[in-house]
């Protein structure tokens, strides 16, 4: 398990706002993923509804797949639900390389 969130930090309110903690914490696989899952998963859609940075979207593929899955296969699930209502979504994945 992850450490949990430090007391008092709700979740991102705004896309700038979860840009901001993502620049944080993009390099702390635990971290970002403690930031995924204090996200409501209809957020996601709210956040990237305009724009989906390929940075972002490939940090959150990878920590899916490589910290959350493993560890917390529901959280896991949640955030690629969350993610699967994101507008454009399938555009922006034939742009990802193949190794994301």
């Amino acid at each position: 398990r992850f450490p949990a969130a430090a007391a008092g930090d709700a979740p991102p309110a705004t896309s700038v706002e979860f840009e901001r903690r993502w620049k944080r914490v993009k390099g702390q696989p635990q971290a970002l993923a403690e930031l995924l899952c204090g996200v409501p998963k209809e957020r996601f859609s709210v956040f990237f509804r305009s724009q989906l940075d390929d940075e972002i979207l490939q940090s959150i593929v990878r920590c899916v797949a490589q910290t959350l899955l493993p560890a917390r296969p529901a959280d896991a699930l949640r955030v690629l639900q969350g993610m699967a209502d994101v507008p454009r979504l399938h555009l922006a994945l034939k742009f990802l390389d193949r190794p994301d």
